[in-house]
C-alpha cells in the first residue's frame, strides 16, 4: 500500500478516536483540523496521542499549530517519511 494512503487511513482512526462530530469523507489532504474547527484545544491533543501511537511517531509537545501539524498535507508528509 502506498505510505501516503496508508497514513491518511491512521489520521482517519486517530479522528475518528477523537472527536464523535466528524464525516470522515469530508476530510481531505487540504483539510486544516484546527482552521476548520474540526478539532478544539482538547480534541487537538487527544488526537495527536492517539495518531502517535498508531504511526509510532513522537510528536512535539509545543508548536504543533506553528509546524502545521494540524493540516492534514504536513501530517500526510511527516508520517509517510517514517
Amino acid at each position: 500500500m502506498d505510505k501516503r494512503i496508508e497514513a491518511f487511513e491512521f489520521i482517519k482512526q486517530a479522528l475518528a478516536k477523537a472527536v464523535t462530530h466528524i464525516d470522515l469523507e469530508e476530510v481531505t489532504e487540504t483539510t486544516d483540523l484546527l482552521k476548520e474547527n474540526i478539532l478544539d484545544s482538547l480534541d487537538s491533543m487527544v488526537f495527536i496521542m492517539e495518531l502517535s501511537e498508531l504511526v509510532d511517531v513522537d510528536f512535539p509537545e509545543e508548536g504543533l499549530v506553528e509546524k502545521g501539524y494540524y493540516n492534514i498535507s504536513t501530517l500526510l508528509d511527516i508520517i509517510s517519511k517514517e
